[in-house]
């Protein structure tokens, strides 16, 4: 049985998908044991959802994607002063036939790390300028794969494909992929906190992002190329030197410093 249905007798704050992008993303899902404990919000920006918990909150969830990808992602997430070690921080995804659970954790809980120091290590994966240990678990009957870094972080490129292989590589089946979100996680928070988490991925529907970070450097557009806008899905960047300026609602174009004829125009 997969985490997401040994949820279902507690509180299902919010689950469903945002028909934001033909990507398909920004599907969300949102989860705690006790609705009283824990303050969610993600209905203000299509990427971004926060948490606020108090000590011994037990939640669960965030936004990604309905149907998992091997494509990178990128996220940033903002952490109160007291939060960080309390809770996981993590790209969390489901698969099917063969089922499993999977967990890239980015920033590990000291609760979720007591767990795993009793597994062994199976190995370790370089990936996103980060080392990785993997472990495995399992839960009823249901196998686990994690990739834990070793040296926390609150932000950057998670790129699932490199996981996926080196999990293969070690014998651990994945099947089809379902449900593929990056998650705050807490089994019984140790303090309270709050944290804030903003996802993109490759292909970022443009809507509110002028000038987007540059995910993938080396496939940046050129000079005088669309770099965003409504409905825009190619890579979300500019070629050194140039910057990605906003223009109208429908067009974000690559410009060098100082240059940019039309913007302003509707």
């Amino acid at each position: 049985m997969l985490l997401i249905a040994l949820l279902a007798a507690s509180t299902v704050l919010a689950q469903t998908q945002l028909n934001i992008s033909e990507e398909n993303w920004f599907y969300y899902n949102f989860w705690a044991a006790d609705e009283t404990s824990v303050t969610l919000s993600y209905k203000s920006d299509y990427r971004q959802y926060s948490w606020e918990w108090g000590a011994g909150a037990q939640f669960w969830g965030g936004k990604g994607l309905e149907t998992g990808s091997t494509e990178p992602l990128n996220f940033t997430s903002t952490y109160s002063s007291t939060s960080a070690g309390s809770v996981d921080l993590l790209l969390y995804g489901i698969t099917t036939s063969p089922a499993a659970e999977y967990f890239i954790v980015e920033a590990i809980s000291a609760s979720t790390a007591a767990q795993l120091a009793a597994q062994p290590i199976l190995g370790t994966i370089t990936s996103d300028d980060g080392l990785y240990n993997v472990y495995q678990t399992t839960k009823n009957a249901t196998p686990q794969y994690w990739s834990v870094r070793q040296t926390p972080r609150d932000g950057g490129v998670i790129t699932p494909a490199t996981h996926f292989a080196s999990w293969t590589a070690l014998g651990m089946s994945l099947g089809t992929l379902g449900m593929q979100i990056v998650t705050v996680r807490s089994d019984a928070a140790e303090e309270a906190g709050a944290i804030s988490v903003t996802v993109l991925n490759t292909f970022d529907v443009l809507l509110f992002l002028p000038d987007p970070p540059c995910l993938m450097p080396s496939q940046c557009e050129p000079h005088w190329a669309q770099c965003g806008g409504f409905g825009f899905v190619r890579i979300t960047c500019c070629q050194t030197g140039l910057t990605c300026v906003y223009e109208n609602p429908s067009f974000s174009n690559c410009y060098l410093p100082g240059e940019c004829p039309l913007c302003g125009s509707d």
